[in-house]
């Protein structure tokens, strides 16, 4: 059966991917490419690309047993994927037009998209499972094309690159946002005793229902955090303090993420292997990276920005110490009772301010590209 459903998969992967591109890549990218940059003809294309494909979607989203019954539970995922992911993956298709006028590289990439998801998706994840699986995929996507935007490789204009520049920044305010959500998972589980998200993922929540819905919404978080350090230490507002607070949401960012990737790998059974130390050391230098992170923040901006970034250093601080009193007073038990609360709010205090900053510093660029738009039309 799987031999089967790839075969079939492969197939109608590669009619489509000929066919399609035929119309989208040959004729439609052919000729706005002469009237628009990469960017500008990837999101046109993109959309109707997406668009096109919505009454497939609508179609597809009628429930098993009543085919004529509208399911949102099965809307939303293909929705996901038709609005965010598809126009991301028709501007790489373009970039790659671009460079190489090859039309069958647009075919080859477009039959690998079509074919890699109902074999690496189907049909172990659907509904809500199957949407986040797709909101990573779009932030991957996107990731890479603001990244690219902001450093000219789509040649891409001086406003493409600093509105991308602004999104990066952007992420740092959306980042709370999947943390959130993933607390709120954990607290509908009723996951106890465990230090972090990704370790509750793992050891406590093994075999959970919404475990898997957990998942994608710490690495969007994670991924979310590294983009926002990459925004602030690029671009115009290159400075070392924020440079110094780029490095550490970077590494916070790496931080988490290696922390999950050990939390899987480890067995929850035994404990004293390299694993448990490298996470330990992971797991150890959270607070410092966080300070790290905010400490700069006390020079950045005027006195009111330094007066909350030193009181969010100091509510930091008063986590630290009522964590670590905490943890010596149960001492057999490495994670304690209330240990997750400290963690979850040490986190929140580092997003808040991460927050704040991130809205404080794309205002300043979106200042600064008003100016030069002023100055350009003078």
């Amino acid at each position: 059966m799987p031999v089967k459903r790839g075969v079939i998969a492969f197939t109608y992967a590669f009619a489509a991917g000929f066919f399609e591109e035929l119309g989208w890549t040959a004729f439609a990218v052919h000729e706005l490419k002469s009237r628009h940059r990469i960017l500008g003809t990837g999101l046109r294309v993109g959309i109707a690309w997406g668009a096109w494909h919505l009454l497939v979607a609508v179609w597809g989203s009628a429930e098993l047993d009543e085919p004529r019954a509208f399911s949102a539970t099965a809307f939303l995922p293909q929705l996901l994927f038709y609005a965010m992911v598809l126009p991301a993956y028709r501007i790489l298709l373009v970039w790659i037009y671009e460079r190489t006028s090859c039309i069958s590289a647009a075919m080859v990439m477009h039959a690998s998209l079509t074919a890699s998801l109902p074999l690496a998706l189907a049909p172990s994840a659907t509904g809500l499972n199957l949407a986040l699986a797709y909101l990573v995929l779009a932030v991957v996507l996107w990731a890479g094309i603001a990244i690219a935007t902001s450093t000219g490789a789509f040649r891409s204009s001086r406003n493409e690159q600093m509105l991308a520049l602004r999104g990066l920044l952007v992420c740092g305010a959306t980042s709370i946002l999947p943390y959130l959500a993933s607390l709120i998972l954990l607290a509908a589980g009723r996951y106890n005793n465990c230090a972090e998200s990704q370790s509750c993922i793992v050891e406590t929540a093994r075999g959970a229902a919404n475990r898997a819905q957990i998942g994608p919404l710490i690495v969007t978080h994670n991924l979310l955090t590294i983009l926002f350090g990459i925004g602030l230490g690029s671009g115009d507002l290159k400075t070392f303090p924020l440079h110094l607070v780029a490095f550490g949401a970077i590494g916070m960012g790496v931080q988490a993420a290696a922390i999950g990737l050990l939390s899987f790998i480890h067995s929850g059974e035994t404990s004293g292997t390299y694993i448990d130390t490298l996470r330990g050391i992971f797991m150890s230098s959270e607070s410092l990276l966080r300070l790290l992170a905010i400490g700069p923040g006390t020079v950045i901006a005027g006195p009111t920005f330094s007066l909350y970034t030193l009181l969010s250093i100091a509510l930091c601080l008063l986590e630290a110490c009522v964590k670590a009193t905490d943890s010596s007073a149960h001492a057999n038990d490495p994670y304690g009772p209330w240990k997750p609360i400290w963690e979850s709010v040490g986190k929140l205090i580092y997003l808040q301010w991460v927050f704040v900053l991130s809205i404080m510093q794309a205002r300043k660029l979106q200042g600064k590209l008003i100016d030069a738009q002023f100055k350009k039309s003078s």
